[in-house]
């Protein structure tokens, strides 16, 4: 059992230990993987994306199936959490304090394994 901020207890029934949540991200890259998640599909939605700089990576790859999906704003992606997936890598240059320049944006709707 989980408790909002209201103090109301929320009861998941179909996902042990699964509050809802959501992740946003700036330039988020991260290796091809899976996961075991308490459910069949995730999204994600880029918000924002340059698109004046679509040659420079940070694109979303389900190598399960050999596909790769150009970054846009407004897109939304599904997949199974559980096919291997990941993105390409941005080219930017790195920033020690991670505010280095924006290429795109976005969130994506998740639940804790």
């Amino acid at each position: 059992m989980f408790t909002v901020d209201e103090n109301v207890p929320l009861t998941f029934h179909d996902a042990d230990l699964a509050p809802p949540s959501g992740v946003f991200a700036r330039n988020y890259t991260r290796a091809v993987h899976k996961e075991n998640q308490p459910h069949d599909w995730s999204v994600s939605w880029t918000t924002f994306r340059d698109d004046r700089r679509n040659d420079m990576g940070g694109h979303f790859y389900i190598a399960e199936y050999g596909i790769c999906i150009q970054a846009s704003s407004n897109k939304a992606v599904f997949w199974k959490p559980s096919d291997w997936h990941g993105t390409s890598l941005p080219m930017l240059e790195p920033d020690a304090k991670g505010d280095g320049p924006l290429l795109q944006s976005g969130l994506a709707i998740v639940t804790s394994p």
